[in-house]
Formats: C-alpha cells, structure tokens, sequence
C-alpha cells in the first residue's frame, strides 16, 4: 500500500479532493444552507433573483458556464489531452530505452552463455593414427595421417601441415619442421574423421638413402583448427616409424604431442 502511494501520489492526492468535493456536496444536501441566486430574464432582460439551495446553486453555475464557455472548455480540454497524449509517448519512449537496454544486456549475456559452453565443450582434434608406406611413381614415401574430433562440438580445420623425413644418432637428414599450410576447411563433427595424404620431400628409394637405411623415419605435424566460437586450437604430433611393429609409436615429450 506504501508503495502505491509513494508511486502514484499524485493520483491520490486528486482522488483524495475529489472524494473531498463529494463529501462536502452531499453534506449540503442535509444541512439547511442556502443562497441567493440572480439571474437576467432571457425575456425582459430585467434582473430577477431567487433563493435556492445552495448545492443546486452551484450546479446551476456550473451548467450555465459550461454553456457560456463550451468553446473555451473544448479548446482547453483538447489542450489537456493533447498533454496527456505527450506525456504517455514521452513515458513510452522512455520505457522502450530501458527495455531496449535490458534485451541488450540479455543477448551480450546469452551471447557470454554460449561462448562459455562451448569452451567447456570443445573440440578436440587428435592423430588417431598413420599408416603407410606406400611410394608413387617417383619413389616418394606416402602415408596417411587420420585424425578423429574426440570432443563434444564441431571442429573446423583451418590448416595441416606435416613432413616425413629420416632422424639418426639425433639429427636430421635434410630439415623438417612440420609447419602448418593452409587448406580447403574440412569440418569435423563429434567423432568423425578425416585422413590426409602425406608425401615425404625427396625420393628414399635411391642408392644414397639405401645407406642410412636404419635412420628413423619421422612424421612431423601440426593441425590448427577453430570451433563455433573461431577459437583456434592446435594440435601437435611426432610420430616414429617401428620396424619391428611396423607401426608410428607417438613420442612422450609433451613439446612434440601436444593439445591447446
């Protein structure tokens, strides 16, 4: 009720007269006062008085100046609900600023939500394993890098870059860095998967190579990749040929197998 009052106080104030004028009128009418009332005969334009109830008097001005001034009346009351009109755009224009606001405020919040659930539900984009070999028609090593999506949402992979090259005693015979290149987007959703074809720089198949035939051979790569959000990931991989199992085995050293 407080509150009421407190936000509409101008309103109670008016029904608070009003409810004033009625009680005092309707007192009146049980109370014996009464007046004078003068007039001008429409006729003989002689002034002609007479005493009425004092109630009946003030309703009888009211009509006849509501007669007299109907014009004035109307003019003024268009000029009041013309206010009104102003005052309830104005209230809407401002209510429409606050809810423009909020609704604001709401999509940069749902906006956050959903940034926020898809970092807690990210892509996660791995080498779930390489097979070869194979040699094309200029002897070049091939092999097949396949990699799976083993997180919740999509991933899109931007760029993929790996080399094949020959390690031994802890150095490399020739440069390999395994440097991503950008390629057409491939989009992985939650559990699939994609494989690359790889082909090693040089020729292995030569009298040269046959010499450091007990070399390692290494594969060497790394894939970035971006989720709904365009956060790019990458993902790191070394992998090293066993000739015994005829399988890559991944390294151990996080630098080399890695996840962001």
């Amino acid at each position: 009720m407080l509150n009421f009052v407190s936000r509409h106080r101008y309103l109670v104030v008016v029904i608070g007269l009003l409810f004033l004028f009625i009680m005092v009128v309707a007192a009146s009418f049980f109370v014996p006062v009464y007046g004078e009332y003068c007039g001008k005969n429409e006729y003989t334009n002689a002034k002609e008085c007479a005493t009425y109830h004092i109630a009946l008097a003030f309703f009888w001005q009211v009509i006849k100046a509501t007669n007299d001034y109907g014009s004035a009346l109307t003019a003024l009351a268009t000029i009041v609900v013309a206010a009104f009109t102003g005052t309830l755009w104005w209230v809407g224009a401002g209510q429409y600023d606050i809810l423009a606001k909020q609704y604001g405020r709401l999509d940069d919040q749902i906006k956050l939500a959903r940034q926020e659930f898809i970092a807690t539900h990210r892509p996660k984009v791995i080498v779930r394993f390489i097979q070869g070999f194979s040699y094309d028609d200029d002897l070049h090593e091939i092999i097949f890098v396949t990699v799976v999506n083993t997180g919740v949402n999509s991933a899109i992979i931007r760029e993929f870059g790996c080399d094949l090259g020959r390690r031994k005693d802890g150095h490399w015979l020739g440069g390999i860095d395994g440097t991503p290149k950008a390629i057409t987007p491939v989009t992985l959703k939650s559990g699939e998967r994609h494989t690359f074809t790889v082909r090693s720089p040089t020729p292995y198949g030569d009298a040269e190579v046959a010499d450091d035939a007990w070399a390692e051979i290494c594969a060497v790569g790394r894939i970035r990749y971006a989720d709904e959000s365009n956060v790019v990931r990458e993902t790191g991989f070394f992998r090293t040929y066993n000739r015994e199992s005829e399988a890559f085995v991944r390294s151990h050293d996080a630098g080399e197998e890695y996840q962001d």
